[in-house]
């Protein structure tokens, strides 16, 4: 609810910086101006998609064409357009690949705020995801998967992903985002816990 000064404000008095922002296809179907107007105003330099709905190859060529367009507008305005993943995007249509393969070959101007917790949620080498797409790759998003059987959100560091070595991979990504979604205690101590690991990776 906050204008772009408001929040330009409050992030400088806080002493933190905002490099990106999610943003619904809805709002920027309502309002695409005030939007790019918002983020460059808090000095953002990425709009980020969090979730589209997907179910077959023609969706996912559907929202390619969509991406690419929301793409080639931010363009305009000084600024990047990324897609945040979850788990559906790693379905497979007729074609036998992926949705998020489909979209990133069909719009060569999205690039991806990849969500490490999701890709390996959906069972696909994540490692493998990243060399594949590095140079699309502009942001991590950093969240930790306990094994394939729970499939629980843990602290970062304390799962399945070895952060350090996808880092490296990640040849392109400009900016690590820590997210966590279950907590064993609290979201206080795993966020202390988690930013202890990954103060030394990051």
């Amino acid at each position: 609810g906050l204008s772009g000064e408001e929040m330009a404000a409050l992030l400088k008095r806080l002493g933190l910086e905002a490099p990106s922002s999610h943003i619904s296809a809805g709002r920027l179907d309502a309002d695409f101006e005030g939007e790019a107007a918002f983020l460059k105003t808090i000095g953002a330099k990425y709009a980020v998609l969090p979730y589209y709905e997907m179910k077959t190859d023609e969706d996912a060529l559907a929202a390619a064409e969509l991406f690419e367009r929301y793409a080639l507008a931010f363009q305009e305005h000084g600024l990047v357009f990324a897609y945040h993943n979850h788990g559906h995007e790693f379905e497979k249509g007729e074609s036998g690949k992926y949705f998020m393969d489909l979209i990133l070959e069909h719009a060569p101007h999205v690039m991806l705020e990849l969500d490490l917790y999701w890709v390996q949620y959906a069972g696909v080498d994540v490692a493998a995801y990243i060399q594949k797409w590095q140079d699309r790759i502009v942001m991590l998003h950093i969240k930790d998967i306990e094994n394939m059987e729970t499939k629980r959100c843990v602290d970062a560091g304390t799962g399945m992903l070895d952060f350090a070595a996808l880092r490296d991979l990640a040849t392109h990504s400009e900016y690590a985002i820590y997210e966590q979604e279950e907590y064993d205690v609290s979201c206080w101590d795993s966020a202390e816990k988690s930013f202890e690991h990954m103060k030394g990776i990051f």
